[in-house]
């Protein structure tokens, strides 16, 4: 049996449903989730390199992706949404020219490829057969408006996991971003002023009408609609009941 068949029959322990849905590329269906799955024998000591197909989770063609490195006992599976945001600004390889990555096993570490300085630490994502709650496999708090969803610029339609989340967009992120700059619109603070090159470009987009507010999809405006917060004044403007304006935490920064 090859790989991927040996860890079919894993998930499918470990799943109440589970069906092949196709083989180029590999899908499967697990509780009416759909699954990019990929396999890898180790490269070199605990490597294992793969690459992905960015229409996959730019287009929402799949809920997860699940990568098994060398046996069927190690399984990541990530949300396409947090998948996302990890293989985000790897270089592109091989003949097709699609991004590329590797995963260090032992260390349970995802390197995008050209960023060997950018490792993220992936231990909850392994073997985590119960699709559990974003915020709880990420393992931080996740603001409404932060969740990462790289799609087209219609925004607030409500999904569900275990919890709700609302779609953002990465375009309208940068183009946010490319206008304000990454200077907190709160407090001011700039992550690359105070910290150098590891905070260059780091900031959280924080929407002025709560995506919870919204009951439907809406064309998201970058420049009226979304600002750049640092994570300190984030939380504080989702702290109470209501969601902040920036103005009222300004006035209540100025009297603290």
């Amino acid at each position: 049996m090859s790989l991927t068949d040996v860890a079919f029959d894993v998930i499918t322990s470990k799943f109440s449903a589970v069906k092949k849905i196709s083989s180029r590329p590999m899908i499967w269906e697990i509780e009416s989730k759909k699954c990019n799955v990929r396999s890898a024998s180790r490269k070199s000591g605990d490597k294992y390199w793969f690459d992905v197909t960015p229409s996959l989770y730019e287009e929402n063609l799949v809920d997860y992706f699940i990568y098994i490195c060398g046996d069927p006992s190690s399984i990541y599976i990530f949300p396409r949404e947090d998948f996302a945001s990890l293989i985000h600004g790897a270089h592109l390889g091989g003949q097709k020219q699609v991004p590329n990555f590797t995963i260090y096993d032992n260390n349970c570490e995802f390197e995008p490829a050209g960023l060997s300085h950018d490792k993220h630490d992936i231990k909850k994502y392994r073997n985590n057969f119960s699709f559990s709650d974003v915020s709880v496999i990420l393992g931080f708090n996740i603001y409404p408006d932060e969740v990462s969803e790289p799609d087209l610029y219609p925004e607030g339609a409500t999904k569900r996991i275990s919890i709700n989340y609302f779609e953002r967009n990465a375009k309208a992120r940068d183009e946010c971003l490319a206008h304000y700059g990454y200077s907190c619109s709160v407090c001011g603070f700039n992550f690359e002023d105070a910290y150098g090159d590891i905070g260059k470009q780091f900031i959280h987009v924080h929407h002025l009408k709560p995506l919870s507010e919204i009951t439907e999809e809406y064309e998201v405006n970058p420049l009226t609609d979304l600002r750049p917060v640092c994570p300190n004044c984030h939380a504080m403007l989702h702290r109470g009941e209501k969601c902040l304006d920036i103005s009222e935490l300004q006035e209540k920064l100025t009297k603290a």
